[in-house]
């Protein structure tokens, strides 16, 4: 039963990475109730994290914020470094997910300073940072944004961290008019997440719209809302990601 939930959670995971969290939420109320009976906490705390996602971006924030709070809670008992740093970096995410920057905010900055207890400020720390500094972009606190974003870069992330914060970088240096510089930062994210990673993706195409409308370069904004509508195939119950609407709007 064990190994049951685990594969349950791991599949309604796939389903929520895939676009489908009404799915998503199916199996893992499926794999919450397995792993409950068999006392099998971790992936409880895995199954939960995936419902409370679903639950927050599919209509009921409050329940789906709650239940996510209350997976990260089991994950901080069983006391594994990546459970509770990838808990801390996914609530941060998930609460700028349904538009609460504040929360999102405050919650990115707590979960670094977690980070950087748990000795994993390079990894999971970037992530954190990039969070934070698109909050206090979105807040109108550019020089925050700025700062936390450089604070990230100076950790000399990977992945899809560091695209991040180079993304975040390149919004402030755009609307400030550090064009090239912020040219440099779409280029360098580009290069590290190159195409077809999901809402990263998103996140570049409109750091690429955002740069090219202060620029006034209408071809460019036209290509990148091309690229960002041709990715979007959605499963038959799939929901478009709220960065859609920012593309919408450049693009109209």
């Amino acid at each position: 039963r064990r190994a049951r939930a685990r594969a349950l959670g791991q599949a309604a995971g796939f389903r929520l990475v895939a676009g489908d969290p009404i799915g998503a939420r199916d199996i893992a109320r499926e794999a919450i109730s397995v792993a409950r009976q068999v006392s099998a906490t971790s992936e409880e705390a895995f199954a939960m994290g995936v419902l409370g996602w679903s639950e927050a971006v599919t209509g009921d924030p409050d329940s789906g914020i709650a239940i996510y709070r209350g997976a990260l809670s089991l994950a901080e008992e069983l006391g594994g470094v990546e459970g509770i740093a990838l808990g801390h970096a996914n609530l941060a995410a998930l609460l700028d997910e349904v538009g609460r920057t504040e929360e999102a905010l405050a919650a990115a900055i707590e979960g670094y300073r977690v980070a950087e207890r748990l000795g994993v400020a390079r990894t999971y720390g970037g992530a954190l940072l990039a969070t934070a500094s698109k909050g206090q972009f979105d807040l109108g606190r550019w020089v925050e944004a700025a700062a936390s974003a450089d604070e990230g870069l100076a950790l000399d992330p990977v992945g899809s961290a560091a695209a991040a914060l180079h993304i975040a970088r390149a919004r402030v240096d755009s609307n400030q008019g550090r064009f090239d510089a912020a040219e440099g930062h779409v280029r360098i994210a580009g290069e590290l997440r190159p195409s077809g990673y999901g809402q990263a993706r998103l996140a570049l195409l409109g750091a690429i719209i955002d740069l090219a409308m202060l620029q006034g370069r209408l071809g460019l904004i036209r290509a990148a809302v091309d690229g960002a509508i041709g990715d979007l195939v959605p499963t038959p119950r799939a929901l478009p990601d709220p960065a859609v609407a920012w593309i919408a709007w450049s693009a109209l």
